[in-house]
């Protein structure tokens, strides 16, 4: 009970002056909704990242890069010096051999047999007897069937069939002359590549030509014939190979770029048809190099020690994980700025603290004596006023996140507005408040206000209760 009336009198005090202690929570206000939004912003975020690789998952999938090339990128993003590497080829990429290959199989923790090089597909366009018009399109393969892509409609890719299979983004399929993403399901498309252009020689034509020589003037003058042969190329017509392919289903739309638009997923055997076609373009020398190699290792692997392996051959590794914490360390860097703001407005709210309550000893200086002078000490004065500055802040952070809230869930419903920027991802809330992170907040921005109000407090308790009563 004596709690609960230290703080109804407190509250009370603090109206006393209501302009004043208005403004000084407004102050508050403004600091516990700009730091309150940016949690919300980060925590959101964060989260639909996070289940959507882990949606995805993938989680024991490693890429392996060589250590030149990660060099030469990182002294390319850097523009710093790094030493010549004679393994590098001029463009900065390292070609990985049969030999590392080998190396990288051997290496404990690593899945021997799911070691593969990194399929670069590509192709021309794609179409559908539904429609004469051709789209260009990207193609991925995901090697491992411990991702989990979800789809809208359809099944999910098999790598062990032996048929050409394809996932599509939901916006070919208007584009390819479907209804619907349901009708598309088990129709047939076409993928198209490009064959190599071979300059065909013209046919030789020969023309005999008469002439003198003028130029000698010899008393007996010759006539020679003399045949010239002229050869001509003429540009053949570009042909394609075309690929048979089954539309398995579409892919769910989410962040990820593999749900994009132009972006679709490929079967291994598909993969394999594609890579065969794409090698016949390559100069000979260039014909089975890999640059990447992906692999999955064993779920109670020691990563680091993996990685410590791969550094010992000259290779680099990177996972799931460390695309994540990546994604999470430039969202954090946006939101320090964001956390930066409020913490000045907070700043500025307690140095308003600071001067109401300095205010409000010095116009209750009377009423400070009367009360020593009746037997109150001290201490409790200085609690009195110390209760008044928490409650600024309370009542600051406890209206900052009212709307904060507000604003929050406004933004999120107009964001997901048909035609808006998340309109395409249901499952995207922009901002996502939990009771512990506002608690936090709250609390944080109490102590500031309480740390800011004790040298009010402090200069209350010390009034001399005579002094006090002959100020007028």
């Amino acid at each position: 009970m004596i709690i609960l009336s230290s703080i109804y009198d407190a509250n009370r005090n603090l109206w006393r002056n209501k302009l004043r202690s208005i403004l000084t929570i407004l102050a508050v206000t403004v600091g516990s909704f700009a730091i309150i939004i940016s949690l919300a912003i980060q925590t959101g975020t964060k989260s639909f990242i996070d289940d959507q690789f882990s949606a995805l998952g993938g989680d024991n999938v490693m890429s392996i890069y060589p250590k030149a090339t990660v060099d030469n990128m990182e002294s390319m993003l850097s523009n710093s010096i790094v030493e010549y590497n004679e393994e590098s080829t001029e463009n900065g990429l390292t070609s990985i051999d049969a030999n590392k290959i080998k190396e990288v199989k051997k290496i404990k923790g690593i899945k021997a047999d799911s070691v593969v090089p990194y399929a670069n597909l590509y192709v021309d366009y794609i179409t559908s007897k539904e429609t004469e018009k051709k789209y260009r399109i990207n193609l991925e393969h995901l090697f491992s069937d411990s991702f989990n892509i979800e789809v809208s409609s359809g099944t999910k890719l098999d790598n062990k069939a032996k048929e050409n299979q394809i996932l599509l983004p939901v916006d070919y399929v208007e584009k390819l002359g479907f209804q619907d993403a349901d009708s598309i399901a088990g129709k047939e498309v076409t993928l198209a590549i490009a064959q190599p252009i071979v300059a065909v020689p013209a046919p030789v034509e020969e023309t005999k030509q008469e002439s003198n020589d003028q130029e000698n003037k010899q008393e007996n003058k010759t006539e020679s014939n003399t045949t010239t042969e002229t050869t001509e190329t003429t540009k053949p017509e570009q042909k394609f190979t075309e690929l048979k392919v089954t539309v398995m289903g579409i892919i769910k739309k989410s962040m990820l770029a593999y749900s994009a638009s132009g972006y679709a997923l490929v079967n291994s055997h598909l993969s394999e048809e594609v890579q065969k076609e794409n090698e016949k373009s390559l100069p000979e020398s260039e014909r089975g190099k890999t640059f990447i190699l992906q692999a999955e290792h064993e779920k109670d692997a020691n990563v680091d020690q993996i990685k410590a392996d791969l550094e010992k051959i000259g290779l680099n590794g990177s996972t799931k994980t460390e695309a994540i914490e990546e994604v999470h360390n430039f969202l954090d860097v946006i939101t320090i700025i964001l956390y930066a703001f409020g913490g000045i407005a907070l700043l500025v709210a307690s140095i308003g603290i600071i001067n109401t309550l300095l205010m409000s000893v010095q116009e209750r200086t009377k009423e400070i004596g009367l009360n020593k002078a009746l037997g109150m000490s001290s201490l409790r004065i200085f609690n009195i006023f110390s209760l008044e500055s928490i409650l600024l802040g309370f009542w600051g952070a406890a209206i900052g996140t009212l709307a904060a809230y507000g604003v929050g869930k406004i933004g999120d419903q107009l964001l997901h507005r048909e035609g808006q920027l998340l309109a395409d991802f249901p499952d995207f809330h922009i901002v996502k408040f939990t009771i512990l992170n506002i608690a936090i907040v709250i609390a944080i921005v109490m102590i500031i206000a309480f740390i800011a109000g004790t040298l009010p407090a402090i200069r209350a308790a010390r009034k001399n209760p005579i002094q006090s009563l002959r100020h007028e």
